[in-house]
């Protein structure tokens, strides 16, 4: 009212409805960043930082970019050249299930470790599966059974045909 007709044509400016992250808070993403990641992890994930920091995800993301920071960007041990790794196929439910294991085993574990000997190799698996167990999410199986006989027997039949 105090503004008159001209007040109408401007909007008046409203504060965020998502409250500015505090210079701690940004402070101690940087700082935990440079720091060894909690359990039996090699590198930091943006939801992992998120969940230690109480804050999201993308909030993980723009405070790393606004500092150049890149966790995920190391210097991979390479086992030889000759060496591929197989695995197996995706043809079943819980074969998924255990490859989602094995795939996490991997990228959260064991491709950016540095291990010198079996027994170190072997230790590491160990304790990342302690850690895992701690808070499991099992697997529920939702294909039916008679279908995946009925898929077997059509498998069957192509091959010997």
């Amino acid at each position: 009212m105090q503004e008159g007709a001209e007040g109408l044509l401007r909007d008046k400016t409203r504060p965020s409805r998502i409250p500015a992250l505090t210079l701690e808070t940004v402070a101690l993403v940087v700082a935990r960043t440079h720091e060894a990641p909690t359990g039996e992890t090699t590198h930091w994930t943006a939801s992992l930082m998120a969940r230690e920091a109480g804050i999201s995800a993308s909030s993980v993301h723009r405070i790393w970019r606004a500092h150049g920071l890149q966790p995920h960007r190391v210097r991979q041990f390479i086992r030889h050249p000759r060496f591929t790794f197989h695995f197996t196929p995706t043809s079943c439910s819980w074969l998924n299930a255990v490859e989602g294991f094995f795939a996490k085993l991997t990228n959260r574990r064991l491709k950016r470790g540095v291990f010198h000997s079996l027994v170190d190799l072997q230790a590491a698996i160990n304790r990342f599966l302690v850690d895992h167990n701690e808070s499991p999410k099992p697997f529920v199986w939702t294909a039916d059974p008679d279908k995946i006989i009925a898929a077997v027997r059509r498998g069957h039949q192509v091959l010997d045909s």
